[in-house]
């Protein structure tokens, strides 16, 4: 039977796309604190960008880019827990925000063509880091962010004590080079104290074991 392939495009979303980024602000309103304020948005639409995977005329995908020294992201609490997390400033890093995904792709390998999006709009700003935070009590697609060469550095409370996965990816365009490491540590993804702890003593997770365990490396 001949396979079914779908053509995604991605653009970006203007104020004339407001219901769009009003429906994936909506989607985080589950958490104790939604960081996407209206006065978010609107520094977003002003400082960053907003963008949106189609299927057709259906907006799937949702994410958006923030620079880390932009004004209205320097004077937030993620700011200054990011900064002590990496413990230096993060002025040369760009913020890849919430990646939401329309409940009938779930399984659709967005993670990949964002980051290469993510990774041009970096450049275009000059930034050598891509920082991604996402929600820790909503799905977490581990394996495909470390397969696109994101590294987990945190687990921490950023936003009014709302917990959230750290990710990081420092090699811009570049592969990286292969090393062997000899540090190996692991743990389950649901002890998120252990998971936490190594993350605080400098190990970064960078792979899962066939078990599906977080592999971590310093």
């Amino acid at each position: 039977m001949e396979k079914e392939y779908r053509t995604f495009v991605i653009r970006r979303l203007f104020i004339e796309n407001m219901p769009i980024v009003e429906k994936y602000s909506q989607c985080y309103d589950s958490l104790f604190f939604n960081p996407l304020t209206p006065d978010f948005i609107e520094n977003v639409f002003l400082e960053g960008a907003f963008w949106a995977v189609y299927d057709g005329d259906a907006a799937v995908a949702v994410t958006y880019v923030m620079p880390a020294d932009s004004k209205c992201f320097s004077k937030l609490s993620i700011w200054w827990n990011l900064t002590d997390l990496l413990h230096a400033p993060i002025d040369d890093s760009l913020i890849c925000g919430y990646l939401w995904t329309d409940d009938r792709y779930k399984d659709t390998d967005f993670y990949s063509p964002l980051t290469r999006l993510w990774l041009m709009q970096a450049d275009r700003r000059h930034k050598s880091k891509l920082i991604h935070c996402t929600p820790a009590n909503m799905p977490v697609d581990f394996e495909k962010l470390f397969y696109n060469g994101f590294e987990l550095i945190g687990l921490r409370g950023l936003d009014n004590l709302v917990p959230h996965y750290i990710f990081i990816r420092n090699d811009g365009f570049a592969a990286g080079k292969v090393e062997a490491y000899e540090d190996i540590k692991k743990c389950p993804v649901t002890d998120t104290k252990t998971l936490s702890m190594l993350c605080e003593k400098g190990y970064s997770g960078f792979d899962l074991d066939l078990e599906k365990n977080l592999l971590f490396r310093r």
